[in-house]
């Protein structure tokens, strides 16, 4: 994530474009993991 700090605003706008487009089209998937706890393990 380091190497996004160091990005223009105008690459930092190119880039959404570029990622907007592909979400469009169907090329970037993303995925993501929900870790939860029972409320009976819950620390108190």
């Amino acid at each position: 994530m380091n190497h996004f700090l160091r990005l223009g605003l105008r690459q930092i706008i190119e880039l959404a474009k570029v990622l907007e487009k592909k979400s469009e089209t169907g090329e970037v998937k993303t995925s993501y993991q929900v870790q939860s706890r029972t409320i009976n393990n819950t620390p108190k």
